[in-house]
């Protein structure tokens, strides 16, 4: 088979493309940059051709090895486990292999995305496993086509999860640390997760839009202040859009994989409205998704049928009022504050007011 890169351009090839002519040639010892850009596609093409293989391979053995454990759950002796050694350490090659070879596109990103699962997701409970989840389900949805083709907003999202995936597993207690204790794994888990992260920022590179918001996605996730309250409000926006397209699924003619995606969309939503008021938004983006959010809560406080309900949701409401007057600095008086909203703005300046308070 044609290796890539036997196919590569030369250097005095590329070198050329700078001075190329009306006339398809380059006056640098006239080399012909028809022949160059054939052999550009070729590379690309074979390329595409290495990971179909080993895509291929690896699927079919982690069916073989995913077997073979089942085998062993019921089995009664260890002789099965040890006749399976095979099977497993054919699974672990063909993955080895597969993580090696660069994804010519994103639906190969979800298969190396749960890949990545497979091996270091555990329970997938953690916020780099999730992500990788999410990374993979996105990067299926945009498919093989041409990157420069490809849905912005599912490139946004794709590039997005791949750099959680990064961040999360450099700073959360449950990423490297929690692999610390196995000899050689964090190097492992860290080349992975990296590559996956390092080929999205190649595939994002279709055309100019893409590039700029790969570029913004990089500054959100690595450079924004994480300990703002206000980027948390403004984090949980973002997964409820995510949570709100996912329940949309649900409909008469959904497939099984919608309604299961669905039903964990609905769940999120319940989780994320749960949050919302927890803390307080620093930001008008902010601000505006937890009044959203209060404005759920109002067919709750005066429809909800279990009293302590009707309670939280009518706080949740009162909270996102004070939120806004003290957000946006809107003029108030102090007496109809407290007698509406309670003491949640008695201290707005700074400075406390201990005659109004009493």
């Amino acid at each position: 088979m044609t290796c890539a890169s036997d196919l590569r351009p030369t250097a005095a090839e590329t070198a050329a493309a700078l001075v190329f002519t009306t006339d398809g040639y380059s006056d640098d010892d006239g080399v012909d940059h028809v022949t160059a850009a054939v052999r550009s596609v070729a590379a690309a093409e074979a390329q595409a051709s290495e990971w179909d293989v080993a895509e291929a391979e690896y699927l079919r053995a982690a069916e073989a090895s995913d077997d073979a454990s089942a085998l062993e759950v019921s089995a009664t002796t260890d002789d099965v486990v040890e006749e399976h050694g095979p099977v497993h350490d054919a699974y672990l090659e063909a993955r080895s292999r597969l993580m090696q070879t660069t994804a010519p596109h994103w639906a190969a990103i979800g298969t190396k995305a749960d890949a990545f699962l497979r091996m270091w997701g555990d329970d997938e409970t953690s916020r780099y496993a999730r992500a990788a989840r999410r990374l993979a389900e996105v990067a299926a949805k945009i498919g093989k086509a041409l990157p420069d083709a490809s849905d912005l907003i599912d490139v946004m999202s794709a590039r997005g999860h791949a750099e959680q995936l990064c961040y999360y597993l450099a700073h959360d207690d449950d990423g490297y640390r929690n692999w610390a204790v196995s000899l050689g794994g964090v190097g492992k888990i860290a080349s992975e997760a990296e590559t996956i992260a390092l080929e999205t920022r190649q595939l994002a590179r279709g055309n100019d839009a893409q590039l700029a918001v790969s570029a913004t996605v990089v500054g959100a996730v690595w450079f924004s202040d994480k300990r703002s309250e206000g980027d948390d409000v403004e984090n949980l926006s973002d997964q409820m859009s995510t949570a709100i397209r996912e329940a949309s699924l649900r409909r008469p003619s959904a497939s099984t994989t919608e309604i299961e995606r669905a039903a964990r969309g609905e769940a999120c939503i319940g989780e994320i409205e749960d949050r919302a008021f927890v803390r307080r938004p620093t930001t008008q983006t902010g601000l505006a998704f937890q009044l959203l959010v209060a404005a759920g809560e109002i067919e709750v406080a005066q429809f909800g049928t279990v009293g302590e309900q009707k309670e939280v949701a009518a706080e949740n409401i009162r909270t996102a009022l004070s939120n806004a007057i003290r957000l946006m600095g809107l003029p108030f008086d102090y007496r109809t504050a407290e007698f509406y909203l309670g003491k949640r703005l008695c201290d707005l300046d700074g400075r406390r007011r201990a005659g109004l308070q009493q």
